[in-house]
């Protein structure tokens, strides 16, 4: 089972001609979503307009900034907004279906919903606490407030466990069921800016101290480490025994590389003039990557040899997401692109009116994206 970057995008069924997009400025995730609709959240407000001519259907609006991207799960949205309240809306209609708050610090984390549980983070700067909330009805199951302050990143949840990273350096698995910890593991001078990736019993993640490390999700322990690299701020990708990765600026280039699973051997490596801030998609065999220097880049999975580039008019810090044959990403100079995979030839773009920095996750034919 594959959970994280990989997981959002690669093994979620999209049939349908829907939108879905959240207005913010962290990393996202969602899950299962139908219906004809892009659903975004900007600033106060969230609101719902026609995947094919744009127009809005609803909108919603809360006390406060929307940072997180909403998440929609059979026909709900969850969202969370800096008056430090977890949204439950009505995708249809934009009604509310219930509100969690919790009064120690703001909701920036994007929702995972696993299961009939809602999970969720508070604000970097803030207390350190992860929720679990029954999806159904906003009642607290458990909240766990890391024994290292600032932890939640959205969390990653994989077979009976939680895994929380962010701030100051530490990872923590915690059961999904009661909120106990499992195990820690802390990274010794730095911190980590995106959610662990898991795969095959392993937890992928990146630090900003120039490391990729792999650890066993049973056990805590490290398996290997890549330490030749600037930081790494996105989540991990992991397709057939091989995690992609990128990496801020590096010798005066942002490089993408591809390292066995297994072992951590560097298998190839791609410069960019840029930083690379936005994690790797991967799909039918290509890499799609966004980086700052403007430009979503199409490279072989196998060999990194480069396919296609597409020119935004401003640094890329969304992850691409694919279906059926369309890139969709978002860039810094205000618009989400609609990029055909094959040719990178664009074939649609709409101006969200401020930056698109998170990343866009399809799911039954839903594009969920965030954007300042």
């Amino acid at each position: 089972m594959y959970t994280g970057t990989y997981a959002r995008r690669g093994v979620l069924q999209a049939t349908g001609g829907v939108l879905v997009a959240g207005l913010a400025t962290q990393s996202t995730t969602a899950q299962a979503v139908t219906g004809p609709s892009v659903y975004l959240s900007r600033s106060e407000s969230i609101y719902a307009v026609d995947a094919d001519t744009g127009d809005e259907q609803w909108r919603f609006t809360g006390d406060a900034t929307f940072y997180s991207s909403p998440t929609v799960v059979d026909g709900t949205v969850y969202v969370g907004n800096s008056d430090q309240t977890l949204y439950a809306i009505d995708a249809a209609t934009g009604e509310e279906v219930w509100a969690y708050t919790d009064p120690t610090h703001e909701i920036r984390s994007s929702p995972t919903v696993v299961d009939d549980t809602v999970y969720v983070g508070g604000s970097p700067f803030g207390n350190g606490t992860v929720h679990a909330v029954d999806a159904a009805t906003g009642e607290q199951r458990w909240r766990f407030t890391a024994p290292q302050n600032r932890a939640p990143a959205t969390p990653t949840v994989a077979d009976g466990s939680v895994y929380i990273s962010g701030g100051t350096g530490t990872v923590y698995s915690v059961d999904a069921e009661t909120g106990q910890q499992n195990w820690s593991y802390t990274f010794a001078d730095a911190e980590i800016d995106s959610r662990p990736t898991v795969a095959d019993g392993t937890v992928f993640v990146g630090t900003d101290g120039f490391v990729l490390r792999a650890i066993d999700a049973d056990s805590g322990d490290e398996q290997w480490s890549v330490d030749n690299y600037s930081g790494i701020i996105s989540a991990p990708t992991v397709v057939d025994g091989t995690v992609y990765a990128g990496a801020g600026p590096y010798d005066d280039a942002g490089p993408l590389f591809a390292v066995s699973a297994a072992t951590g051997d560097v298998e190839w490596e791609y410069p960019t003039p840029g930083g690379i801030e936005g994690g790797p998609t991967v799909a039918d065999g290509t890499v799609f990557i966004g980086s700052d220097d403007g430009s979503l880049y199409a490279l072989d999975a196998a060999t990194g040899d480069q396919q296609w580039t597409f020119d935004t008019g401003d640094s890329v810090g969304s992850s691409p997401t694919v279906v059926d044959g369309t890139v969709f990403v978002g860039s810094n100079d205000t618009s989400i692109y609609a990029v055909d995979a094959a040719t990178g030839d664009q074939q649609w773009a709409v101006d969200t009116g401020d930056h698109v920095t998170s990343s866009p996750t399809v799911v039954d034919g839903t594009v969920l994206v965030c954007s300042d």
